[in-house]
């Protein structure tokens, strides 16, 4: 075998110091290689989690009986060019393509609770 990279003229150069052999073990009789590479006898435990999400017509319900919302709303279909960003689509308000909720709606807390309390959330349920 040639040696043509810097790593293998280091490796070479410390090896040279050293009085070895290499000798071939079939896969039999080599016993930490062999149990190295095969899986143990457990089994696979998968954590199936399916989060429910409101439908969209409980949220517009909800943004329609919010006051700060709609006023803003309002605001938008009488002159869009005033707040960049929103939108009015379907009787919803947008910011970014995105639907408006109340500061104080009781849909927030769900998808909050969803991504920061469960382990497939990312914080591991912690």
């Amino acid at each position: 075998q040639r040696i043509t990279s810097p790593d293998q003229q280091r490796c070479l150069a410390k090896l040279l110091g050293y009085q070895f052999e290499v000798k071939y073990e079939p896969r039999l009789e080599n016993k930490a290689a062999d149990a190295l590479s095969r899986y143990g006898e457990c089994e696979l435990t998968v954590m199936l989690h399916n989060p429910i999400w409101l439908g969209s017509s409980q949220l517009l319900q909800e943004v329609k009986q919010d006051e700060s919302v709609q006023k803003l709303l309002e605001e938008v279909e009488k002159n869009p060019d005033a707040k960049p960003g929103f939108t009015v689509q379907q009787g919803g308000l947008l910011y970014q393509g995105r639907l408006v909720l109340g500061t104080n709606s009781p849909s927030i807390p769900a998808p909050l609770k969803e991504f920061h309390e469960t382990p497939m959330g990312g914080h591991s349920g912690f």
